[in-house]
Protein backbone atom coordinates (compact mmCIF):
# COMPACT_ATOMS: atom_id res chain seq x y z
CA UNK A 1 0.00 0.00 0.00
CA UNK A 2 1.26 3.47 -1.01
CA UNK A 3 2.16 6.65 0.82
CA UNK A 4 -0.35 8.16 -1.03
CA UNK A 5 -2.80 5.23 0.14
CA UNK A 6 -1.84 6.28 3.88
CA UNK A 7 -2.25 9.74 2.94
CA UNK A 8 -5.99 9.32 1.82
CA UNK A 9 -6.78 6.81 4.88
CA UNK A 10 -5.72 9.80 6.94
CA UNK A 11 -7.24 12.09 5.17
CA UNK A 12 -10.71 10.57 5.05
CA UNK A 13 -11.14 9.52 8.76
CA UNK A 14 -10.28 13.10 9.65
CA UNK A 15 -12.74 14.51 7.58
CA UNK A 16 -15.14 12.14 8.71
CA UNK A 17 -14.08 12.73 12.00
CA UNK A 18 -15.13 16.31 12.45
CA UNK A 19 -18.63 15.96 10.13
CA UNK A 20 -19.67 13.33 12.95
CA UNK A 21 -18.15 15.12 15.86
CA UNK A 22 -19.43 18.49 14.57
CA UNK A 23 -23.10 16.81 14.11
CA UNK A 24 -23.17 15.41 17.37
CA UNK A 25 -22.12 18.53 18.69
CA UNK A 26 -24.41 20.66 16.77
CA UNK A 27 -27.22 17.87 17.59
CA UNK A 28 -26.26 18.34 21.46
CA UNK A 29 -27.37 22.30 21.10
CA UNK A 30 -30.26 21.82 18.47
CA UNK A 31 -32.44 19.22 20.13
CA UNK A 32 -33.32 20.65 23.82
CA UNK A 33 -34.36 23.21 22.08
CA UNK A 34 -37.11 21.73 20.09
CA UNK A 35 -40.50 22.08 22.08
CA UNK A 36 -40.81 18.21 21.76
CA UNK A 37 -37.63 17.52 23.70
CA UNK A 38 -36.56 17.58 27.35
CA UNK A 39 -35.45 20.08 28.77
CA UNK A 40 -32.36 20.09 30.40
CA UNK A 41 -30.28 22.12 32.80
CA UNK A 42 -26.64 23.81 31.98
CA UNK A 43 -25.08 20.96 34.10
CA UNK A 44 -26.99 18.74 32.06
CA UNK A 45 -26.12 20.04 28.65
CA UNK A 46 -22.93 19.53 29.68
CA UNK A 47 -23.33 16.09 31.13
CA UNK A 48 -24.68 15.02 27.67
CA UNK A 49 -22.49 16.83 25.56
CA UNK A 50 -19.08 14.65 26.91
CA UNK A 51 -20.50 11.50 27.27
CA UNK A 52 -22.15 11.91 23.54
CA UNK A 53 -18.49 12.97 22.71
CA UNK A 54 -17.23 10.18 24.27
CA UNK A 55 -19.45 7.86 22.24
CA UNK A 56 -18.56 9.91 18.94
CA UNK A 57 -14.84 9.12 19.97
CA UNK A 58 -14.97 5.28 20.00
CA UNK A 59 -16.91 5.19 16.94
CA UNK A 60 -13.95 7.46 14.82
CA UNK A 61 -11.50 4.93 16.40
CA UNK A 62 -13.80 2.08 14.92
CA UNK A 63 -14.35 3.71 11.49
CA UNK A 64 -10.65 4.70 11.08
CA UNK A 65 -9.40 0.90 12.09
CA UNK A 66 -12.37 -0.70 9.57
CA UNK A 67 -10.79 1.82 6.84
CA UNK A 68 -7.51 0.40 7.30
CA UNK A 69 -8.72 -3.12 6.53
CA UNK A 70 -10.87 -2.17 3.75
CA UNK A 71 -10.19 0.82 1.85
CA UNK A 72 -10.89 2.66 -1.47
CA UNK A 73 -10.67 5.81 -2.46
CA UNK A 74 -14.13 8.27 -2.36
CA UNK A 75 -15.88 9.10 -5.01
CA UNK A 76 -17.10 12.51 -5.59
CA UNK A 77 -20.50 12.28 -4.26
CA UNK A 78 -19.54 11.13 -1.27
CA UNK A 79 -17.16 14.10 -1.18
CA UNK A 80 -20.10 16.61 -1.88
CA UNK A 81 -21.36 15.26 1.14
CA UNK A 82 -19.06 15.11 2.76
CA UNK A 83 -18.83 19.24 2.31
CA UNK A 84 -22.22 19.80 2.35
CA UNK A 85 -22.67 18.02 5.81
CA UNK A 86 -19.71 20.35 7.27
CA UNK A 87 -21.23 23.52 6.15
CA UNK A 88 -24.49 22.56 7.36
CA UNK A 89 -22.82 21.60 10.87
CA UNK A 90 -20.77 25.28 10.58
CA UNK A 91 -23.71 26.83 10.62
CA UNK A 92 -25.40 25.18 13.29
CA UNK A 93 -22.79 25.31 15.59
CA UNK A 94 -22.29 29.10 14.69
CA UNK A 95 -26.06 30.06 15.78
CA UNK A 96 -25.92 27.26 18.79
CA UNK A 97 -22.52 26.16 20.83
CA UNK A 98 -21.41 29.24 21.41
CA UNK A 99 -24.91 30.79 22.73
CA UNK A 100 -25.62 27.52 24.67
CA UNK A 101 -22.74 26.46 26.08
CA UNK A 102 -19.40 28.76 26.13
CA UNK A 103 -21.30 32.56 26.23
CA UNK A 104 -23.73 31.32 28.83
CA UNK A 105 -20.76 31.08 31.21
CA UNK A 106 -19.53 33.89 33.65
CA UNK A 107 -16.08 35.48 32.30
CA UNK A 108 -14.17 33.98 34.92
CA UNK A 109 -14.94 30.31 33.67
CA UNK A 110 -13.03 31.64 30.13
CA UNK A 111 -10.17 33.74 31.48
CA UNK A 112 -12.18 36.81 32.02
CA UNK A 113 -12.43 36.98 27.83
CA UNK A 114 -16.32 36.18 27.59
CA UNK A 115 -17.56 39.23 25.93
CA UNK A 116 -14.64 38.89 23.24
CA UNK A 117 -14.96 34.94 23.01
CA UNK A 118 -19.37 36.34 22.30
CA UNK A 119 -17.85 38.48 19.30
CA UNK A 120 -15.31 36.73 17.84
CA UNK A 121 -16.01 33.50 18.24
CA UNK A 122 -19.12 32.44 16.24
CA UNK A 123 -17.19 34.03 13.08
CA UNK A 124 -13.76 32.89 13.72
CA UNK A 125 -15.58 29.10 13.81
CA UNK A 126 -17.26 30.14 10.42
CA UNK A 127 -14.31 31.03 9.09
CA UNK A 128 -12.39 27.83 10.21
CA UNK A 129 -14.85 25.05 9.34
CA UNK A 130 -15.66 26.07 6.52
CA UNK A 131 -12.33 26.46 4.30
CA UNK A 132 -11.00 23.45 6.33
CA UNK A 133 -13.43 20.61 4.79
CA UNK A 134 -13.89 22.46 1.28
CA UNK A 135 -9.92 22.38 1.24
CA UNK A 136 -9.50 18.90 1.87
CA UNK A 137 -12.33 18.27 -0.69
CA UNK A 138 -10.49 20.09 -3.62
CA UNK A 139 -7.46 18.28 -2.43
CA UNK A 140 -8.62 14.77 -2.54
CA UNK A 141 -10.56 15.64 -5.97
CA UNK A 142 -6.98 16.52 -7.75
CA UNK A 143 -5.50 13.75 -5.98
CA UNK A 144 -8.29 11.29 -7.57
CA UNK A 145 -7.70 12.93 -10.88
CA UNK A 146 -3.94 12.11 -10.64
CA UNK A 147 -4.85 8.43 -9.28
CA UNK A 148 -6.85 7.48 -11.96
CA UNK A 149 -4.33 9.42 -14.30
CA UNK A 150 -1.83 6.91 -13.10
CA UNK A 151 -4.38 3.90 -13.85
CA UNK A 152 -5.10 4.81 -17.02
CA UNK A 153 -8.93 5.34 -16.34
CA UNK A 154 -10.23 8.28 -17.61
CA UNK A 155 -12.54 10.77 -15.49
CA UNK A 156 -15.82 11.58 -15.56
CA UNK A 157 -15.58 15.02 -15.37
CA UNK A 158 -19.56 15.53 -15.81
CA UNK A 159 -19.16 14.24 -12.21
CA UNK A 160 -17.29 17.22 -11.27
CA UNK A 161 -19.81 19.37 -12.94
CA UNK A 162 -22.92 17.49 -11.15
CA UNK A 163 -20.88 17.86 -8.01
CA UNK A 164 -20.28 21.45 -8.37
CA UNK A 165 -23.90 22.69 -8.98
CA UNK A 166 -24.84 20.84 -5.63
CA UNK A 167 -22.10 22.36 -3.60
CA UNK A 168 -23.06 25.72 -5.30
CA UNK A 169 -26.58 25.15 -4.51
CA UNK A 170 -26.28 24.18 -1.15
CA UNK A 171 -23.83 26.75 0.04
CA UNK A 172 -26.52 29.48 -1.47
CA UNK A 173 -29.05 27.85 0.59
CA UNK A 174 -27.04 28.06 3.75
CA UNK A 175 -26.31 31.62 3.00
CA UNK A 176 -29.36 32.40 4.85
CA UNK A 177 -27.60 32.13 8.36
CA UNK A 178 -24.80 33.48 7.83
CA UNK A 179 -26.06 36.44 10.05
CA UNK A 180 -28.57 34.80 11.92
CA UNK A 181 -28.34 34.65 16.23
CA UNK A 182 -30.67 31.69 15.92
CA UNK A 183 -31.90 28.95 14.34
CA UNK A 184 -35.48 29.63 15.94
CA UNK A 185 -35.65 33.00 14.23
CA UNK A 186 -34.06 31.97 10.78
CA UNK A 187 -38.03 32.21 9.32
CA UNK A 188 -38.41 35.85 10.72
CA UNK A 189 -35.01 36.95 9.81
CA UNK A 190 -32.41 35.58 7.75
CA UNK A 191 -29.53 37.07 5.55
CA UNK A 192 -30.64 39.29 2.55
CA UNK A 193 -34.05 39.15 3.47
CA UNK A 194 -34.45 42.39 3.76
CA UNK A 195 -33.20 43.49 0.16
CA UNK A 196 -35.13 40.40 -1.03
CA UNK A 197 -38.57 41.96 0.82
CA UNK A 198 -37.43 45.26 -0.90
CA UNK A 199 -37.01 44.15 -4.19
CA UNK A 200 -40.03 42.39 -4.33
CA UNK A 201 -42.38 45.05 -2.80
CA UNK A 202 -40.94 47.61 -5.18
CA UNK A 203 -42.10 45.26 -8.32
CA UNK A 204 -44.90 45.14 -6.86
CA UNK A 205 -45.62 48.64 -6.89
CA UNK A 206 -43.98 49.34 -10.12
CA UNK A 207 -46.07 47.42 -11.68
CA UNK A 208 -49.17 48.69 -10.65
CA UNK A 209 -50.47 46.69 -7.37
CA UNK A 210 -52.48 48.43 -4.95
CA UNK A 211 -52.90 45.94 -2.08
CA UNK A 212 -49.65 46.02 0.28
CA UNK A 213 -49.51 44.26 3.85
CA UNK A 214 -51.27 47.00 6.03
CA UNK A 215 -51.30 49.83 3.39
CA UNK A 216 -53.43 50.24 0.49
CA UNK A 217 -52.70 52.86 -2.54
CA UNK A 218 -55.62 54.99 -3.20
CA UNK A 219 -56.13 58.34 -5.76
CA UNK A 220 -52.92 60.38 -6.36
CA UNK A 221 -51.14 58.38 -3.93
CA UNK A 222 -52.66 58.68 -0.79
CA UNK A 223 -51.52 55.92 1.35
CA UNK A 224 -54.51 54.03 3.29
CA UNK A 225 -53.15 52.25 6.54
CA UNK A 226 -54.76 48.97 6.45
CA UNK A 227 -53.84 47.77 9.99
CA UNK A 228 -56.17 45.39 11.61
CA UNK A 229 -56.83 47.84 14.43
CA UNK A 230 -57.08 50.46 12.18
CA UNK A 231 -59.66 48.64 10.06
CA UNK A 232 -61.76 47.82 13.13
CA UNK A 233 -61.46 51.09 13.86
CA UNK A 234 -62.92 52.41 10.26
CA UNK A 235 -65.64 49.53 9.84
CA UNK A 236 -66.48 49.12 13.75
CA UNK A 237 -67.96 45.47 12.83
CA UNK A 238 -68.59 44.87 16.94
CA UNK A 239 -69.21 46.70 19.33
CA UNK A 240 -67.06 47.41 22.30
CA UNK A 241 -67.84 44.86 25.48
CA UNK A 242 -69.24 46.36 28.14
CA UNK A 243 -66.78 45.62 31.19
CA UNK A 244 -64.09 47.07 28.57
CA UNK A 245 -66.30 50.31 28.77
CA UNK A 246 -66.26 49.86 32.40
CA UNK A 247 -63.05 49.25 32.94
CA UNK A 248 -61.76 52.51 30.98
CA UNK A 249 -64.01 54.47 32.90
CA UNK A 250 -62.76 52.82 36.24
CA UNK A 251 -58.94 53.19 35.38
CA UNK A 252 -59.39 57.27 34.12
CA UNK A 253 -61.40 57.82 37.43
CA UNK A 254 -58.89 56.30 39.41
CA UNK A 255 -55.96 57.34 37.77
CA UNK A 256 -57.52 61.17 37.49
CA UNK A 257 -58.30 60.95 41.46
CA UNK A 258 -54.61 59.78 42.52
CA UNK A 259 -53.56 62.97 40.46
CA UNK A 260 -55.89 65.21 41.73
CA UNK A 261 -54.82 64.16 45.40
CA UNK A 262 -51.28 65.12 44.59
CA UNK A 263 -52.57 68.19 43.29
CA UNK A 264 -51.49 67.60 39.63
CA UNK A 265 -54.23 68.65 36.38
CA UNK A 266 -55.09 65.85 33.95
CA UNK A 267 -56.19 65.57 30.38
CA UNK A 268 -56.36 62.84 27.91
CA UNK A 269 -56.35 63.31 24.45
CA UNK A 270 -57.49 60.97 21.53
CA UNK A 271 -55.66 61.78 17.90
CA UNK A 272 -57.93 60.56 15.16
CA UNK A 273 -56.87 57.91 12.90
CA UNK A 274 -55.75 58.85 9.45
CA UNK A 275 -59.03 57.18 7.59
CA UNK A 276 -60.99 58.53 10.19
CA UNK A 277 -60.43 62.10 9.06
CA UNK A 278 -60.14 61.33 5.41
CA UNK A 279 -62.32 58.52 4.85
CA UNK A 280 -63.31 58.93 1.03
CA UNK A 281 -60.13 57.94 0.28
CA UNK A 282 -60.44 54.53 1.91
CA UNK A 283 -61.66 51.98 -1.07
CA UNK A 284 -65.60 50.91 -0.80
CA UNK A 285 -64.74 47.63 -0.86
CA UNK A 286 -64.28 48.29 3.08
CA UNK A 287 -67.39 49.33 4.04
CA UNK A 288 -68.16 50.70 7.27
CA UNK A 289 -70.58 48.06 9.06
CA UNK A 290 -71.14 49.26 12.72
CA UNK A 291 -73.35 52.71 13.17
CA UNK A 292 -71.03 53.90 15.98
CA UNK A 293 -67.12 53.88 16.11
CA UNK A 294 -65.14 52.76 18.86
CA UNK A 295 -64.43 56.13 19.96
CA UNK A 296 -67.81 57.45 20.37
CA UNK A 297 -68.57 54.06 21.99
CA UNK A 298 -66.58 55.35 25.01
CA UNK A 299 -66.88 58.91 24.77
CA UNK A 300 -70.95 58.12 25.29
CA UNK A 301 -70.02 55.37 27.98
CA UNK A 302 -67.57 57.98 29.80
CA UNK A 303 -70.38 60.98 29.12
CA UNK A 304 -73.23 58.71 30.74
CA UNK A 305 -71.44 57.73 33.61
CA UNK A 306 -69.85 61.36 34.61
CA UNK A 307 -66.94 62.62 35.88
CA UNK A 308 -63.66 61.71 33.36
CA UNK A 309 -63.83 62.79 30.08
CA UNK A 310 -61.83 62.30 26.81
CA UNK A 311 -60.36 65.07 24.24
CA UNK A 312 -61.74 64.22 20.81
CA UNK A 313 -60.15 65.85 18.17
CA UNK A 314 -62.14 64.85 15.47
CA UNK A 315 -64.80 67.62 14.74
CA UNK A 316 -61.74 70.34 14.31
CA UNK A 317 -59.46 68.61 12.25
CA UNK A 318 -62.41 67.64 9.77
CA UNK A 319 -62.93 71.73 9.44
CA UNK A 320 -59.63 72.39 9.43
CA UNK A 321 -59.54 69.79 6.50
CA UNK A 322 -61.59 71.86 4.08
CA UNK A 323 -58.90 74.17 4.15
CA UNK A 324 -55.79 72.75 3.68
CA UNK A 325 -54.29 68.91 4.52
CA UNK A 326 -53.75 68.05 7.96
CA UNK A 327 -52.38 64.17 7.49
CA UNK A 328 -49.47 63.05 5.13
CA UNK A 329 -50.32 61.24 2.43
CA UNK A 330 -47.93 58.80 2.41
CA UNK A 331 -47.13 58.78 6.18
CA UNK A 332 -49.75 57.62 8.90
CA UNK A 333 -49.74 61.13 11.11
CA UNK A 334 -50.71 64.24 11.34
CA UNK A 335 -48.83 67.00 9.48
CA UNK A 336 -47.35 70.19 11.38
CA UNK A 337 -51.43 71.80 10.79
CA UNK A 338 -52.77 68.47 11.90
CA UNK A 339 -50.20 68.91 15.32
CA UNK A 340 -50.93 72.91 15.89
CA UNK A 341 -55.10 71.44 16.04
CA UNK A 342 -54.53 69.76 18.45
CA UNK A 343 -52.11 71.72 20.66
CA UNK A 344 -54.00 74.52 20.29
CA UNK A 345 -57.16 72.33 21.60
CA UNK A 346 -54.74 71.27 24.28
CA UNK A 347 -54.14 74.80 25.17
CA UNK A 348 -57.68 76.25 25.15
CA UNK A 349 -58.76 73.06 27.01
CA UNK A 350 -56.16 73.29 30.24
CA UNK A 351 -56.47 77.57 30.20
CA UNK A 352 -58.82 77.21 32.86
CA UNK A 353 -56.61 75.94 35.32
CA UNK A 354 -53.41 77.84 33.58
CA UNK A 355 -54.87 81.17 32.90
CA UNK A 356 -51.26 82.33 32.14
CA UNK A 357 -51.00 80.04 28.96
CA UNK A 358 -52.16 81.15 26.02
CA UNK A 359 -52.30 79.77 22.46
CA UNK A 360 -48.80 80.93 20.03
CA UNK A 361 -50.95 81.87 16.40
CA UNK A 362 -49.83 79.65 13.90
CA UNK A 363 -48.59 83.01 11.86
CA UNK A 364 -46.19 83.53 13.95
CA UNK A 365 -44.33 79.77 12.71
CA UNK A 366 -42.65 79.97 9.25
CA UNK A 367 -43.18 77.01 7.16
CA UNK A 368 -39.87 74.95 6.52
CA UNK A 369 -38.85 72.08 4.26
CA UNK A 370 -38.33 69.56 6.23
CA UNK A 371 -35.51 66.79 5.46
CA UNK A 372 -38.10 64.22 5.57
CA UNK A 373 -38.82 62.48 1.89
CA UNK A 374 -40.59 59.69 2.58
CA UNK A 375 -43.71 58.70 4.70
CA UNK A 376 -43.13 55.78 7.64
CA UNK A 377 -45.91 53.68 5.18
CA UNK A 378 -44.16 54.36 1.63
CA UNK A 379 -40.72 53.69 3.33
CA UNK A 380 -41.71 50.63 5.90
CA UNK A 381 -44.52 48.97 3.82
CA UNK A 382 -44.12 49.60 0.36
CA UNK A 383 -40.12 50.22 0.46
CA UNK A 384 -40.31 52.49 -2.19
CA UNK A 385 -39.58 56.41 -2.20
CA UNK A 386 -42.90 58.52 -3.01
CA UNK A 387 -41.96 62.22 -3.35
CA UNK A 388 -44.14 64.33 -1.08
CA UNK A 389 -43.31 67.72 0.32
CA UNK A 390 -42.75 67.51 3.82
CA UNK A 391 -42.67 70.08 5.65
CA UNK A 392 -42.18 71.97 9.95
CA UNK A 393 -43.77 74.76 11.67
CA UNK A 394 -40.70 76.58 13.22
CA UNK A 395 -41.14 79.55 15.45
CA UNK A 396 -40.13 83.12 14.16
CA UNK A 397 -38.91 84.26 17.31
CA UNK A 398 -35.55 83.73 19.16
CA UNK A 399 -35.97 81.34 22.09
CA UNK A 400 -33.50 78.95 24.80
CA UNK A 401 -34.11 75.44 26.08
CA UNK A 402 -31.84 73.12 28.11
CA UNK A 403 -32.66 70.62 25.98
CA UNK A 404 -31.81 66.76 27.48
CA UNK A 405 -32.66 63.25 25.46
CA UNK A 406 -33.17 60.05 26.72
CA UNK A 407 -32.45 57.60 24.36
CA UNK A 408 -33.00 54.29 25.47
CA UNK A 409 -36.16 55.23 28.04
CA UNK A 410 -37.37 57.53 24.79
CA UNK A 411 -37.48 60.53 27.06
CA UNK A 412 -37.11 64.53 25.63
CA UNK A 413 -36.89 67.18 28.30
CA UNK A 414 -36.75 70.94 27.89
CA UNK A 415 -35.82 73.25 30.44
CA UNK A 416 -36.40 76.95 29.84
CA UNK A 417 -33.91 78.83 32.70
CA UNK A 418 -35.32 81.71 34.77
CA UNK A 419 -39.05 80.81 33.68
CA UNK A 420 -41.43 80.23 36.58
CA UNK A 421 -44.06 78.18 34.19
CA UNK A 422 -45.88 75.10 35.21
CA UNK A 423 -44.41 71.70 34.62
CA UNK A 424 -45.55 68.97 32.14
CA UNK A 425 -44.96 65.10 32.32
CA UNK A 426 -46.80 63.87 28.77
CA UNK A 427 -46.74 60.54 27.74
CA UNK A 428 -47.45 59.97 24.59
CA UNK A 429 -47.15 57.53 21.41
CA UNK A 430 -45.89 58.43 17.92
CA UNK A 431 -48.46 61.04 17.64
CA UNK A 432 -47.54 62.90 20.47
CA UNK A 433 -44.06 63.84 18.76
CA UNK A 434 -45.78 66.48 16.50
CA UNK A 435 -46.96 68.27 19.58
CA UNK A 436 -43.52 68.76 21.13
CA UNK A 437 -42.40 71.91 19.16
CA UNK A 438 -45.43 73.56 19.93
CA UNK A 439 -45.91 72.34 23.78
CA UNK A 440 -42.54 72.91 25.02
CA UNK A 441 -42.81 76.80 24.70
CA UNK A 442 -45.68 76.82 27.47
CA UNK A 443 -43.18 75.17 29.99
CA UNK A 444 -40.28 75.80 32.87
CA UNK A 445 -39.85 71.94 32.73
CA UNK A 446 -41.34 69.57 29.56
CA UNK A 447 -40.89 65.76 29.91
CA UNK A 448 -42.13 64.14 26.82
CA UNK A 449 -41.93 59.83 27.10
CA UNK A 450 -43.06 58.19 24.51
CA UNK A 451 -44.58 54.94 24.79
CA UNK A 452 -47.88 53.02 26.73
CA UNK A 453 -46.29 52.28 29.95
CA UNK A 454 -46.84 55.13 32.48
CA UNK A 455 -45.05 54.55 35.89
CA UNK A 456 -46.60 56.45 39.04
CA UNK A 457 -42.93 56.28 40.40
CA UNK A 458 -42.41 58.54 37.75
CA UNK A 459 -45.14 61.13 38.35
CA UNK A 460 -44.22 61.17 41.41
CA UNK A 461 -40.19 61.89 41.09
CA UNK A 462 -41.28 64.26 37.72
CA UNK A 463 -43.46 66.64 40.20
CA UNK A 464 -45.71 67.78 37.97
CA UNK A 465 -48.37 70.60 37.59
CA UNK A 466 -50.14 68.94 34.85
CA UNK A 467 -49.93 65.34 33.40
CA UNK A 468 -50.81 64.94 29.37
CA UNK A 469 -51.51 61.79 27.84
CA UNK A 470 -51.94 61.34 24.38
CA UNK A 471 -52.30 58.58 22.20
CA UNK A 472 -53.64 57.46 18.93
CA UNK A 473 -57.31 56.48 18.68
CA UNK A 474 -56.20 52.72 17.28
CA UNK A 475 -54.50 52.55 20.56
CA UNK A 476 -57.97 53.18 22.59
CA UNK A 477 -58.51 50.33 24.67
CA UNK A 478 -54.86 50.51 26.18
CA UNK A 479 -56.97 52.94 28.71
CA UNK A 480 -57.85 50.14 29.79
CA UNK A 481 -54.39 49.08 31.04
CA UNK A 482 -53.75 52.84 32.76
CA UNK A 483 -51.84 51.83 36.08
CA UNK A 484 -53.46 51.80 39.34
CA UNK A 485 -52.52 54.25 41.75
CA UNK A 486 -53.41 55.16 45.20
CA UNK A 487 -55.08 57.93 46.15
CA UNK A 488 -52.49 59.58 48.78
CA UNK A 489 -53.75 60.54 52.65
CA UNK A 490 -53.99 64.21 53.43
Amino acid sequence: MTKAFEKNRVQEGLIWGISILSAGIAAINILPNLNFFWPLSRIGKLGLFFLVTLGLMVLIWLMIKKAKKNWRPLDIQQLSIILLLSVGIAMALKLTIFRKYLLDLPDAWVFGCGSWIERLAPWLLFLIVIPIPLAIFLSMVFRQISFRTRQGVSFDWKTIDQTLFIVVFFLLLSLPGLFSNNLKNLEESFWGDKTLITLFSRLRYYLGDKVFDEVIIGEDEWLVFASTSSINDYQTPWKVPEEDLEQIYQQLTQFEAALEARDINFLTVIAPNKNTIYPEYVPDEIPVLGETSRLDQVLAYLDTRGGVQIMDLREPLLAEKEVRPVYWATDTHWNPYGAYIGYQQIMNSIQADFPELEVIPVGRFSVRPSPYRNGDMAQQYLHVEIQEDFFELKPTWEYSFEHRSHVQSRNEVYLQAGSDGPRLLMFHDSFGVALIPFLKHHFSYASFYQGYDIDPILIDAELPDLVLVVWTERSLLRLRDLPDWPVVEE
